[in-house]
């Protein structure tokens, strides 16, 4: 099958709703210079649009200044210094529900049960 009868379910005319087809690169007959693919409808009526070849789409992150961007130790201490608030909200916490024992024995017996 050739480019040129290929169509794409995707692509559907602005103006009369019908499918457009891709016609493949190539040459003007009538100006000799080259056009790259584009889309055109299946009906004539005129409407082309730009033919974007899924095979080339690239993903290109956006540009993020250096300064911006925090590096692996920067993120490593932020992480730590989180876990560390929270474990002295915990200790908080629990030293004013409970009070351990003072006393050697009495902390071997509160360990044993």
């Amino acid at each position: 099958m050739s480019i040129g009868r290929e169509t794409n379910m995707n692509n559907i005319c602005e103006k009369c709703g019908k499918i457009l087809k891709i016609v493949p690169a190539g040459t003007s007959k009538r100006t000799g210079k080259p056009y790259k693919a584009f889309l055109s409808c299946t009906r004539d009526c005129g409407h082309t649009a730009p033919y974007i070849d899924p095979n080339e789409i690239r993903y290109v992150a956006p540009e993020v200044a250096p300064e911006d961007k925090p590096n692996a130790g920067q993120l490593i201490l932020s992480s730590l210094r989180r876990i560390e608030a929270t474990v002295n909200r915990i200790e908080k916490a629990v030293s004013e529900v409970y009070e351990p024992p003072k006393e050697k024995e009495e902390y071997d017996k509160f360990l044993a049960n």
